[in-house]
């Protein structure tokens, strides 16, 4: 997936953030500490700062939801993060995306904080964020 095809994917979505623009993907992918994954059916990005790991985006197409797709992006990134000696993953998901904390929840991330009202929607409703964190351990599935 192209940074313009991240560009129109994440426009698309109601995420209660300002759109980020091909510029800004592109920038971020090329960045020394970026962390990223794409493949033709969705994306994540984020970043490395010492034995830590942001998550900033996973994204799917919707004709490729339901289907493992984030599931794989995801097992990859914490991977590629692993790879990078990253022992903690943090992420922040607004509290009304379901099929997200379901995501993460399912692949070993806990909640640890709140931040009250922290996305706004074009329709002007309000958000919580729910900040999670995983803390990665070495398996057979990342020492590959």
């Amino acid at each position: 997936m192209t940074p313009a095809e991240m560009a129109e994917l994440h426009r698309a979505e109601p995420t209660g953030q300002r759109a980020w623009s091909e510029a800004e993907f592109s920038a971020m992918m090329s960045a020394s500490n970026a962390l990223s994954v794409t493949c033709d059916a969705g994306f994540a990005v984020g970043q490395v700062i010492l034995d830590e790991a942001e998550l900033f985006l996973i994204m799917t197409k919707p004709e490729h939801r339901k289907q493992g797709v984030g599931h794989r992006i995801l097992a990859t990134f914490e991977q590629q993060a692993f790879q990078n000696a990253v022992r903690r993953i943090i992420l922040e998901v607004a509290d009304t995306n379901a099929a997200a904390r379901a995501l993460y929840s399912a692949n070993g991330y806990q909640q640890i904080a709140v931040r009250k009202n922290y996305y706004t929607f074009p329709n002007g409703s309000h958000a919580d964020a729910i900040v999670m964190e995983k803390h990665l351990q070495k398996t057979a599935e990342n020492t590959e």
